[in-house]
């Protein structure tokens, strides 16, 4: 049986960004790891076997177009280590905000 709205709340999104991100297949699968739960960029590289700055960069453009959160930060010595979560279980994106070399045939 499928999930109602009730059940998954879906989060509409506004964003150009948000819109090219989900629209793509070879981008939005980046999303994935933080869909379940708080996770670090670290383990999100581990889990697609990619340099850590390649994901870090994922993350910092998943961050801007509003589809991630940090939901929590580790102290320790040097840098903390954040960890960040999807905004929603799931997203709706204006059709309009898609660029036209996404829409599949």
């Amino acid at each position: 049986m499928p999930r109602t709205s009730e059940e998954t709340p879906v989060l509409e999104l506004d964003n150009p960004l948000a819109a090219r991100i989900l629209a793509n297949p070879e981008a939005a699968v980046f999303l994935k790891p933080f869909m379940c739960g708080p996770t670090t960029v670290k383990a999100a590289a581990e889990h697609f076997k990619l340099p850590l700055q390649a994901m870090h960069y994922r993350v910092g453009q998943m961050l801007q177009a509003g589809l991630l959160e940090v939901k929590g930060i580790a102290a320790r010595r040097g840098r903390a280590i954040k960890y960040y979560q999807a905004t929603a279980r799931a997203f709706r994106v204006s059709p309009r905000l898609i660029p036209p070399g996404l829409w599949s045939v």
